[in-house]
Order: C-alpha cells, then structure tokens, then sequence
C-alpha cells in the first residue's frame, strides 16, 4: 500500500516500467539496449521499474500512452535515418509530449532526481494536460559506417554494411546561464530520434528564462528543431551512432573498461568508502600544486568519476605534526590553501561526513581573531565571500555534470551540518 505517483490516491501499488517494455520485445533479436542514466550502474539491460504507481494509472492510462510511444516507434522511430535525409513525422504533440514526460518522470523516480519540478506534471501526464509549458525538440542520429580512417555517418547506400543506433536511453542534459534549481532538462533517445525537454518549475515566472532556453536550443544544432505542432520536419542528422556512442563512452569509461579507474570500480561497488589524499608539506613549502591539482581534476575527469567520489573525499595537511601551532598558524599553509582555494574552490562537492577538512579551510582562508575561547573570525565578509565562492563552484559542478537538485540541496546541506557542528564544538 502506498500513495501513486502520479493520481496520489492510496492503494495498492503495482510495477511501471521505467522503459516500455516493448521496446525490449522489439529488440529482442537485435542488439538494442535499455540505458537508464544513474550511479553506480550505467546500463541497465534487464527491464528496469519502479513500484510507486496504482493498478488504475498503470494499466489505463499509462498503457494507453505507452501503446501511443509503441506506434510511433513502429511507424517511425525504428527505421533508421541516414546522412543528409529529412523525415516529416505526424505526431499528436500533447501525447507525445506526455509519453515522453511520462518516461522521464518514471526515470527521474529511480534516481530520486528533479523531483521537485517532475512531480508537479505528473497530473498533466494522467488526464491528458496541454504540458504547454514544456519546451520539446527533436533531432535525429544516422547510422555510422567505417571506412578504415575511421567513422563516419551512413548514407543509405550504405544501409549493409553500417552500425545503427539501436538503445532507448533516458538521462539529464544542462544548459548555460540558467538555474537549474528551476529547470529539469531530460532527453529520450529512441534509436535514430533524439527528443530533448526543457522542463520549467511550475507555479515561478519564468517568461524571460523560457525565452532564453528556446533561443540556445535553437541555436544549438544538436537540438534540432522544434517540435510546435503536429507535424516534426526534422533537419539532416548532425551525429551519427558512433558520435554516441563515443560521447557516451567518455562519460563512463570505466564502465565499458576504455580506462582502467580501480577508486572508480571499488567505490561503484560499494567496497570502498573513502578516498583520502594528504597534501604533503614538502609540496607546501616547494609550492608544488600539481599532485593535488591533479588529483582533484582526476575525479572531474568523467561524471563516472565524479559520482563515485561525491561525499567520499578526503583532505589532509601531513608533516607538521610535531610543531605546536594549529595548521591556520602556519603561514606557508595559509598561503598554500589560498591559491589552491583559488584554482579548485569545489570543496563541497567532496566534502566528507565529518567536518575536519571544512574547519582546516575556514581558519586557512578567513582571516582570524584569538581571544580567550580560541580562534574566531576577525572578519565576517571573509566567510561571507568564501561561502559565495564555495556555493557557486557547487552549482558549477553541479551544471558541467548534471548533478540533480536533489544532490545539490543534499551537499549543500551537509555543509550547513558542518558548520553547526563546529559551532556545537
């Protein structure tokens, strides 16, 4: 028992693919695969779901729009579109629109991501809303042949010899100069045709934003075209399968074993916990920045990365444990973590379950008054401006990888737990 999550009466629950489950039938004899965008696993190839949705939402509803995304993959997104080819496709906007959000939605449920702005659709997606407000593109991929330089996309001569698109895939895309606290950006990729969502916050103005996202996207030819009416005449692909599969590959390296990432693999499987890097002092006192530098931009590299390593970083300052002074009394330290500070200032995106490594910061880079309670900050702006720069290398971080609201508002708060914590201290 429990509630639904889309009509949000309480009743017994029932299992919503998060992929229709008819796409996995149609590629049974082929090489399709299912890829559902999450940490640690990548690729899902069984047949993912989710056990949140009523039997009455599931079966009617929900099937119907599922039987609506079924015909369309028959009539048309199953058959390839080569090089330099335009396809018109005849749609019902407002179901497509839905499917596709309907998809999105049951994926971001898995991840527990963007909820904050999904779940305000999801009465839209059961009693057929306009979903006006939901900005649509489309764009397609072409099959890749190889000509022994390499690849490139086919034309349909080459239909024999050429690797299709072939996966249905759901994940997260950013765009630019926009607040994704107020945006779920979700892409569908079905075989040959590529569908993206911009999808605003309900119930918050966002005319001037709204504007700004159609003109980068329609700017941005991987986008497509938009999709306004009930007729989607779409442009030449600009990628073919390969392109995707490569893009795909350098997200998720280890993974697909292009690189061998030992943290990567044991943190994913849960085998490892902590990955601790200590700063040496001999590097402080050479000034020598590229071991930690390094490092840092190691688990940057790929989103794989990254999501393996959020929470589960590390830092230490090692070699002065035999002199007396607090690390923040140690002038080469102070500079040292400054011009660090300055070039990686992505420290809450690593922060661990204690806060030690928050606290060494704060007295390195704030300049600080001692008094007969011990150390404190001489001056307030100090924090203020280090907390502005810290906040915004977060939302960097959390923009360059897609990182989910969700996370964000999670890393954001432990932060704030850190800081109580040293108070309580």
């Amino acid at each position: 028992m429990g509630n639904c999550a889309y009509c949000g009466f309480e009743g017994k629950l029932t299992r919503e693919h998060i992929i229709p489950d008819w796409y996995d039938t149609a590629n049974s004899a082929s090489d399709g695969q299912i890829f559902v965008e999450r940490a640690p696993d990548k690729i899902v190839n069984s047949d993912p779901k989710i056990k949140d949705v009523c039997a009455a939402c599931n079966n009617v509803v929900l099937g119907k729009l599922d039987d609506y995304g079924k015909n369309l993959y028959e009539k048309y997104f199953s058959h390839p579109v080569y090089c330099k080819e335009r396809q018109k496709i005849q749609v019902d906007r407002r179901r497509l629109t839905r499917w596709l959000l309907k998809v999105a939605f049951n994926s971001a449920r898995a991840n527990k991501a963007d909820l904050h702005v999904l779940k305000d659709y999801a009465k839209d997606i059961i009693n057929d809303g306009s979903c006006d407000d939901i900005i649509l593109f489309c764009s397609t991929v072409a099959p890749s042949i190889g000509d022994g330089a390499g690849w490139k996309a086919a034309y349909r001569q080459d239909a024999r010899g050429s690797i299709k698109p072939s996966a249905f895939r759901v994940g997260v895309f950013r765009l630019p100069e926009l607040d994704f606290y107020r945006w779920s950006f979700r892409y569908v990729y079905i075989d040959s045709y590529a569908f993206y969502l911009a999808i605003p916050q309900r119930d918050v103005e966002l005319h001037e934003e709204k504007k700004h996202v159609i003109k980068i996207m329609t700017k941005g030819s991987e986008f497509g075209v938009r999709v306004l009416n009930e007729v989607i005449d779409t442009k030449p692909p600009k990628y073919h399968a390969a392109n995707i599969v490569m893009n795909h590959w350098a997200n998720f390296p280890a993974t697909y074993g292009v690189i061998e990432d030992p943290w990567v693999v044991l943190s994913s499987k849960g085998k490892m916990d902590v990955l601790h890097y200590p700063i040496m002092r001999e590097d402080i006192e050479r000034e020598d920045f590229s071991g930690v530098l390094s490092f840092i931009d190691q688990q940057l590299a790929t989103r794989e990365a990254l999501m393996s390593s959020l929470e589960k970083v590390e830092f230490s300052v090692y070699g002065y444990e035999s002199d007396s002074r607090e690390l923040w009394e140690i002038d080469e330290v102070r500079k040292f973590l400054a011009v660090l500070n300055s070039q990686r200032p992505y420290w809450l995106v690593f922060q661990g379950a204690k806060p030690g490594w928050t606290q060494v910061l704060l007295f390195c880079l704030c300049r600080l008054k001692k008094d007969s309670y011990g150390f404190g900050f001489a001056c307030q702006e100090d924090f203020t401006d280090l907390m502005n720069q810290w906040f915004s290398g977060l939302n960097e971080i959390s923009n360059r990888f897609a990182i989910s609201y969700e996370l964000n508002k999670k890393l954001s708060d432990r932060f704030g737990d850190h800081i109580e914590q040293m108070r309580c201290d």
